[in-house]
Formats: structure tokens, C-alpha cells, sequence
């Protein structure tokens, strides 16, 4: 008997069209879900507080600028709100899986979706794709670089447009522009033409962001290094570099780190054919580099370059992977690798015990603990025995690193009020202040005298308002004042009461595995740190 065929004329869609689209609306909807949900925090709080500066005409450190702050400073020129210039951001970050789409004959269509899967679960990706961050165009320049030189070839015009834009992003692009001039062969033997063009397009970019896209001089300025630097000094995140990685990307810097390893185990020394490959492959080191430079400052662009970098060496192994597993023997490798899952998902109740415990259990717990960590390695070590069995062996390893990165990702996404991305964050209360400063409690021929260590918090939360006096002494003419907790006014004001938190700093778990357990398990459990005020009124006669 045949297999009966279809109707002639009947259409069909591709099985990878239908993985391309299910990708791409997972990355659209995660990023629109951070978009709806996600506090203005971190380094983004940083950036249109400079963007606003720039606006309202004053000079000030944090505005770099990168291309799009000076764009967002335009855009607050229109609105006070910072949704259009997030709206801007994310529709940069939809190209991204456009780029790699154009990317497929080059890196493999399996390994180009899962690049894109791992993106649009990421993160860090995720708090930085919809965010108006002097990094927003970061990411979808990079894989739009890659995507165009690509398809086009390096082109004069292009090269210049590159070169502009490339001058004017941020720090998170360095990593691949390090990796391509170091081992592409074509960047050293490119025409004299080209390398006019990219050298005209990067001055022209430097030239406009030193005179600050037309919002002041700034100095010679050339933005991604300029940014680059300043991650190491400013506050970017509550936590260092180092435990935003270890807190959520760990998990695809491992993959992309075996699966590039493995590329070199198994080709020797022509691992990575000249061209788009070796420029990938490069790029992850790069960005690791960067990574453990800035390990102890509090910035998360660093980590967001790993986890960006990370993505198609990471889908690539994964590809390789989800093949392999197509020739496992499962009728050998299925029973032992049924006993290792299955104590290692006994094993995780007495351990989610310790950590709510907050210590390690009995003696008697803590044996058969190590007797089924025992039962689950042999088991491991049994399927990993067989060559043809061995990427079975991966799956538990697998299974420990994505589930802790999916949760990550989904609390980013949804704006978990106790979740250290973004952090610090602005708050309720200081929007109440403004309402506080533009309202009848204040008296219109009175200015508003503002602590100078409250200045910077209240940059982004009073924007718009007018007669702001920073100082450390209150003016007699002062008719609101906000101060720290405890110090003036003198008589003559009365006291707005409540508790008055400007900016919240939402904080990892501590340092120690059973803390990452429980963290894990609830994410209600994280320390904040609160930046309170003080809020006075003169009193009317």
C-alpha cells in the first residue's frame, strides 16, 4: 500500500517558515511585554536623565552622547514621556530577526533560529532591547552589520553608513568590531575606496557627537569608547558584572563556549573557515575579555555583550545537538538516563528544603543526598560510555542551565517588582513629588531647593519643572524643599508625611548556593536598598 498523496494544488507551509515565525513572535512578544512592563532603571534612568539635560540646555556627564540618546533628547522635545523613545528602541530591536534570517546560508537555518530563540529569552537582552538606553541600537547594529556586509558585501556606501553608525553606538558592538579587525583577512586587504568611505562615515559620526548632535560641545567625543569607559565608574546596576553573569547568562556562555570548543577539537587548525565564521567565533572571546575587565564594576552591558555574542555559537551547538540526538540508541541510553533525571528531581526537594532553611539538614539527609547524586552520575556516566549515546548524556546538564535562564528571562519580561534587572529604579513616590512640585502646595513665586545629593535621582522623575534651585543651603525664598531624611527646613515649613523613596535598588541574592536556591525557588526573597527624602512645604499665610 502507498502512502495516499496530498490534494494537487493543496498549499503547504515549510516547517522552517513555521519555526521562523513561532521565533520571531517570541521575540517580539517578550520584548513588548518588557516594554509594558518594565520600570525606568539602570542604565536607562542614567541615559534620559542625560538625554533631558541635553534638552533642557545644561551640561552634564551623562549625556555621552550615543546616537540614540541624541535622538531621544530630540524625542523629549515633543513629550515629556520616555514611551516614544522606548518605542523607537524596540523597533530597532524587531530587525534583529531580520538579520539573522539573512543570515541562515551562512551560520545554518536550525542554528540562526535557535540564535534567535536564545535572544528573545535572554535576559539581558530582553532589559535592554525595549529600553531608551544610550545602548539601544547595540544589539540590532551588530547583527545588522553582519547581516548587510553579508548580503551586499562591503559597498562604499555602506561601509560609510557603518562607519557613521558604528561611531556613534555603544560599547556593546566593540567586542565584534575587535573580532573583525583581528582575524577577518578582508578588513586588512579592503580597497583604498572603502576604507575612505568607512573613515569618512566614522569622523562625520564623531564630529556630530562632539558637538553633541546639536545640543552643545561636548568635547571630542567618540561615543562607544566613551561609554566603554565609563561603565567602568558609573551606576549602571545593583549588582557587579560578575554576579549579573553568574544570576543569568551563564547558562549560553557555557553552550557557546562547548560548542565552539568542540568546533576546534574537531577540526583542528582549520576550525573556523576564513570569513563570517572565524568573525563569530572571535567575537565571544572578545566579549568575554570585556566581561572579566569589568567584572567588579556595576554595569550589565558588558554581560549583555557576552549573552549577544554567545547567541550563534550557542544556536549552532544547540543545532548540532538536537541532530545528534536523532542517532541515540534510546532502547540503551533511555533507562539509565530515566534513573539519573529521575534522582536528580528527587534531590532537588531536600535541597529547596535547605535553602528555605537557610542550612544544610541532617547527616542522614545529606547521605542520601550524595547516594542519588551518586545514582544520577552513573547514570550519566553510563549513556556517556557509548560515542553515538553521549549527547543523551547532555540533557540533564541541559536541562540545569535553561530552566534557571528561562525563569530569569520571564521575571525581566513581566517586571517582577523583586528582580535585580533593571536596578535602581525610579519609584511611585518620587512621580508624586513632581506632582507635589507642580501643584498648589507650591507657591508660584518660590523655587524648589533640592539637596545636591538628591540632584541626580531627580532628574529623570522632575523633568519639566521649573525653579529648580540645587544647593545646600536652603534659600529664603524657598517654598518646597526636598532634603534628606532628618536634616532641615528650619521653621516654617510643614513636613509632607510618608515615606518618600526616590530611587530603589533591587539586589541579587547572596553569594552562596543554598541563597541561589531559594532565590530561585522565591524571588520575593531580595534585599532592597531605598534612596528616601524628605519633603517640605512652606507654609501658606
Amino acid at each position: 500500500m502507498t502512502e495516499a498523496s496530498l490534494p494537487a494544488g493543496r498549499p503547504t507551509i515549510p516547517v522552517a517558515a513555521l519555526a521562523w515565525a513561532a521565533a520571531t513572535a517570541a521575540y517580539a512578544g517578550m520584548r513588548i511585554a518588557a516594554l509594558l512592563s518594565l520600570p525606568v532603571g539602570g542604565v536607562e534612568l542614567w541615559s534620559l536623565s542625560g538625554a533631558w539635560q541635553a534638552r533642557a540646555g545644561f551640561d552634564d556627564p551623562r549625556y555621552v552622547p550615543t546616537l540614540f540618546q541624541a535622538v531621544s533628547a530630540a524625542l523629549l522635545q515633543l513629550s515629556e514621556s520616555e514611551t516614544p523613545s522606548r518605542l523607537l528602541a524596540l523597533a530597532a530591536a524587531l530587525t534583529v530577526p531580520w538579520s539573522l534570517y539573512a543570515l541562515r546560508r551562512s551560520i545554518g537555518e536550525p542554528a540562526a533560529i535557535a540564535a534567535l530563540l536564545l535572544l528573545a529569552f535572554d535576559p539581558l537582552q530582553l532589559v535592554l532591547g525595549p529600553a531608551a538606553s544610550l545602548a539601544a541600537l547595540d544589539l540590532p547594529l551588530a547583527f545588522g552589520s553582519l547581516a548587510l556586509l553579508q548580503s551586499l558585501g562591503p559597498r562604499p556606501w555602506l561601509l560609510g553608513l557603518l562607519g557613521f553608525l558604528w561611531a556613534t553606538s555603544g560599547p556593546v558592538c566593540l567586542p565584534l568590531l575587535l573580532a573583525a579587525a583581528v582575524v577577518a583577512p578582508q578588513v586588512r586587504s579592503v580597497p583604498w575606496l572603502h576604507v575612505a568611505a568607512a573613515v569618512v562615515g566614522s569622523l562625520g559620526g564623531v564630529v556630530l557627537a562632539s558637538v553633541g548632535f546639536g545640543f552643545g560641545w561636548q568635547g571630542v567625543t567618540v561615543p562607544p569608547f566613551d561609554a566603554f569607559a565609563l561603565g567602568f565608574n558609573e551606576h549602571w546596576a545593583s549588582e557587579t558584572s560578575r554576579r549579573l553573569f553568574v544570576l543569568y547568562a551563564w547558562g549560553p556562555a557555557l553552550v557557546a563556549a562547548a560548542g565552539l570548543a568542540v568546533e576546534v577539537l574537531n577540526r583542528k587548525s582549520r576550525a573556523f573557515p576564513p570569513g563570517l565564521d572565524r568573525v563569530v567565533a572571535a567575537w565571544f572571546p572578545a566579549a568575554a575579555a570585556w566581561l572579566f575587565l569589568a567584572g567588579g564594576a556595576r554595569d550589565l552591558l558588558p554581560v549583555s555583550a557576552v549573552t549577544a555574542a554567545a547567541a550563534i555559537p550557542a544556536g549552532s551547538a544547540l543545532a548540532r545537538l538536537i541532530d545528534r540526538l536523532g542517532e541515540v540508541d534510546w532502547r540503551n541510553a533511555g533507562w539509565p538516563l530515566a534513573a539519573a533525571l529521575g534522582a536528580v528531581l528527587v534531590v532537588v526537594g531536600p535541597l529547596l528544603d535547605w535553602a528555605r532553611l537557610d542550612r544544610v539538614g541532617r547527616s542522614t539527609e545529606v547521605a542520601a543526598v550524595i547516594v542519588l547524586a551518586g545514582v544520577a552520575a552513573g547514570g550519566i556516566t553510563l549513556v556517556a560510555r557509548s560515542p553515538r549515546n553521549r549527547p543523551a548524556a547532555i540533557l540533564p546538564f541541559a536541562a540545569a542551565a535553561v530552566i534557571p535562564w528561562l525563569a530569569g528571562g520571564f521575571a525581566v519580561a513581566t517586571g517582577s517588582p523583586n528582580e535585580p534587572l533593571p536596578s535602581p529604579v525610579t519609584t511611585l513616590q518620587a512621580a508624586e513629588i513632581r506632582d507635589i512640585v507642580t501643584g498648589p502646595a507650591r507657591d508660584p513665586a518660590g523655587v524648589v531647593a533640592i539637596h545636591p545629593d538628591l540632584a541626580d535621582a531627580l532628574t529623570w522623575p522632575l523633568r519639566g519643572s521649573r525653579g529648580l534651585v540645587v544647593t545646600s543651603r536652603i534659600p529664603p525664598n524657598a517654598s518646597v524643599v526636598v532634603w534628606q531624611v532628618g536634616g532641615p527646613p528650619s521653621d516654617g515649613y510643614r513636613t509632607f508625611e510618608g515615606r518618600w523613596v526616590l530611587v530603589r535598588e533591587r539586589r541579587g541574592p547572596e553569594p552562596g548556593f543554598l541563597d541561589y536556591l531559594r532565590w530561585l525557588a522565591n524571588r520575593n526573597t531580595l534585599p532592597v536598598r531605598d534612596l528616601q527624602a524628605a519633603v517640605y512645604a512652606r507654609e501658606q499665610p
